[in-house]
Parts: C-alpha cells; structure tokens; sequence
C-alpha cells in the first residue's frame, strides 16, 4: 500500500489538469473583482460628467434670475437627461446654492451613486458574509462647485 501511495505522489501525469481548476477559483474571482471595479468607475465618471454639466446650466439659470426651486428642479432634470445608460433612481441630488446671488457665490452640487455590484455579493457570501452584508450597495458621493462671479459667460 506505501508503494502505490509513493507512485501515486510521484507520478505527474494530468498534473496540468489539476493545476489548472486550482488556478481557476483565484483566477475568476480577480476577473469578477475587475469587471466590478471598472463598472463602478464607469459609472461614476458618466455620474460626475452629468453633474458637471447640470451645475454649469442650473449656474446661467441662477444667473437668469430663476427661483431656488425652479433651479433645483432644473438641476435635477438636467442631470437624469445626461446620465446614459444609468439609472435615474440610483441617484440622489443635493443642490446647495449660494446665500446671495450678487456679487457671485459657489453653487454645489452633489450626487450620490447607489451601485449594485455583480460579482461582490456571490465572493462574499463564499468568505462567510451575512445575506444583507453581502447584498448591499456601494455608495459613492462626488461633488461639483462653480463660482459664480467672473466664470460664466
């Protein structure tokens, strides 16, 4: 019996087979890890582009003489115009204009990304994460600022 178990140790026929499906667990678990980590990036950067050019419309707007609420309307419209393929409902606006609007100011606009991930929850469940953990959404916040005096033509 310790003879065949020595031959069967040495032997290195199919060897490559084996190597292979043990290489493959770590190998798709960083192809996952990557495809959400450029979704994520991807989104984020079609979410700040959007936010950029509602804060620029909703600054002339302001500088036309809207009211707050017309501004804040038209800020988010704007920016659930320009987010692609995104889905508007994953997007929570703050709009924070300036106290005074003469004499310039900083108009901000911030928005929060809800992304739903879709390999993290299936890794994470396997390394012994509770089902709601597992679950939940990456939240990313970026913002936006235009002075008014002297920037807008």
């Amino acid at each position: 019996m310790r003879k065949l178990w020595h031959q069967f140790c040495r032997d290195r026929r199919g060897n490559y087979a084996l190597v292979t499906a043990v290489a493959m667990v770590p190998l798709m678990g960083a192809l996952a890890v990557g495809v959400d980590f450029t979704e994520l990036n991807r989104e984020k950067q079609m979410v700040l582009n959007a936010l950029d050019s509602a804060n620029f419309a909703s600054a002339v707007r302001l500088s036309q003489g809207a009211s707050d609420d017309e501004i804040k309307a038209y800020a988010a419209a704007f920016l659930n115009s320009n987010l692609n393929a995104i889905d508007p409902a994953n997007i929570a606006l703050d709009v924070a204009l300036p106290s005074s609007q003469t004499g310039g100011g900083l108009m901000k606009l911030c928005a929060t990304l809800t992304y739903h991930p879709y390999f993290h929850p299936a890794a994470a469940l396997l390394s012994g994460a509770s089902d709601g953990d597992a679950h939940k959404p990456i939240q990313v916040e970026m913002c936006s600022q235009v002075r008014l005096k002297n920037t807008l033509e």
